[in-house]
Order: C-alpha cells, then sequence, then structure tokens
C-alpha cells in the first residue's frame, strides 16, 4: 500500500496521472483502506488532501449523529431515559449533573449550574447510569 501524498506532491500526483480513473487515481496516491479483506478507496480524506494542498482546507465531514426527534418513550420500569441528542443539546458530558422541573405540564430539563447538586443524603444521591431518567427533581448523566 503506497504512503499517503500530501501537499504538491499530491498535486504533481495528480496532474501526472490524468489519464487514470478517478478511484485509481486515489489509490495510487495512497487513500485506500480495507475492510473485511477488500481494499477501498477514501474518496472524502483524498479530496480533503488536495483541497488543502491547493490551500483551500475544507474540513472534516461531519458525522452522522442522532438528531433529536422531540419524543421520549417511558420505560417498562417507569423511566424516562434522555438520549445522546438531548445532552448534546445541553452541553452536557458525562458526570454532568441535569435539573428537572415540572412546570405546567411540561417537564424542563436545564444543566446543573451549581457545584454540588445534592446535599450528599443518602435518598438524595443518583447512581450515575448511561442514560439519564426522570427524578422529581433532578437527575444524573453518566
Amino acid at each position: 500500500m503506497p504512503e499517503k501524498l500530501t501537499g504538491d506532491a499530491l498535486i504533481e500526483f495528480a496532474k501526472d496521472n490524468q489519464h487514470l480513473s478517478r478511484d485509481e487515481l486515489i489509490a495510487q496516491s495512497g487513500y485506500v483502506k480495507t475492510k473485511k479483506g477488500k481494499q477501498g478507496v477514501c474518496r472524502a480524506e483524498y479530496h480533503q488532501a488536495i483541497a488543502a494542498a491547493m490551500g483551500v482546507p475544507i474540513g472534516a465531514p461531519v458525522g452522522h449523529k442522532r438528531k433529536p426527534t422531540g419524543r421520549l418513550k417511558v420505560t417498562s420500569k417507569g423511566t424516562l431515559p434522555v438520549g445522546a441528542p438531548y445532552t448534546r443539546l445541553l452541553g452536557l458530558e458525562i458526570g454532568d449533573y441535569v435539573q428537572a422541573k415540572y412546570v405546567d405540564g411540561s417537564l424542563i430539563l436545564t444543566a446543573w449550574q451549581d457545584e454540588v447538586p445534592f446535599d450528599g443524603t443518602e435518598e438524595a444521591t443518583l447512581e450515575i447510569t448511561e442514560t439519564c431518567s426522570y427524578m422529581p427533581q433532578q437527575c444524573a448523566v453518566g
């Protein structure tokens, strides 16, 4: 597998090998991957490299993160898991706390601003779980 060309070397290689097919040019430039024994080309990575070599960086491709749907489902245990799309909207990370308020028939989640969200008593402490489950006053994300 050839080494990935970058910068002026990549531009020169592309100019000198215009007769090659698109995928062959990308492969010979070193932008290949092997998955389950099959070789494929990394088109997006190649296009980023050629654009950067020309002085026009285009940035990394956007990942396929789930978008919030606006619907949450209560589990059989009576909990309301709040998924990653919502924790991203609140800017939460693992271990952060959320305050839940019930106002006029709506549940409002806000990132907890205080240093210590609970008073430390056994009843008030929550076990950190992978999803945030509805609690009357607050819940933990972790």
